[in-house]
């Protein structure tokens, strides 16, 4: 995770609790994956750290950051 400070609260932890919860009724049989999409600097990595930090008690979450460095801001935007 890239952040160390603990799960935030209010809204935005609710949400979060309301994601766990609903990740937590998912059983399919194999690991599950989830992913985050959307355009650059929508908070996309925030989400996932905090909610890889809302419940660490529930699963073990690996969070990776598949974000082309090398692409150019146009195309990004352009999403």
């Amino acid at each position: 995770m890239s952040r160390s400070v603990p799960p935030p609260a209010g809204p935005r932890g609710e949400l979060l609790d309301r994601l766990a919860d609903h990740l937590a009724r998912c059983r399919p049989p194999h690991p599950l994956r989830v992913a985050v999409d959307g355009p650059d600097a929508a908070g996309k990595t925030w989400l996932a750290d905090d909610r890889a930090r809302a419940r660490p008690e529930e699963r073990a979450d690996v969070v990776l950051d598949l974000t082309d460095p090398l692409a150019p801001a146009v195309l990004a935007w352009r999403r």
